[in-house]
């Protein structure tokens, strides 16, 4: 008796692939405009706004980083659960 996975573990891509550096670079260039800003009256409705674009980007990133992270931890979760059953069994006779 031996444990065999029968999945082919390398068809799992090595990388999830998106905008990253275009993204990286439209951030770092947009934000350098925040770096030592002063808000005031006459600004403050900018300013919320801005602040609710950029909210609204950092909630879609996070957002589709968890859907993500679910669709592939559902196999492995499913993996998990019946591996611990199977060493509960084991651990059993161990135990005695």
């Amino acid at each position: 008796m031996e444990f065999r996975l029968t999945t082919d573990m390398t068809a799992l891509p090595r990388e999830i692939g998106f905008n990253f550096e275009e993204l990286k670079a439209g951030l770092a260039e947009r934000l350098e405009h925040y770096n030592g800003i002063v808000v005031t009256e006459d600004t403050i409705r900018e300013g919320k706004a801005d602040r609710a674009t950029l909210a609204k980007l950092r909630a879609a990133i996070d957002t589709r980083r968890k859907e993500i992270k679910k669709t592939y931890m559902a196999p492995y979760t499913e993996f998990e659960a019946r591996c611990k059953e199977l060493t509960l069994l084991i651990d059993r006779p161990i135990a005695t």
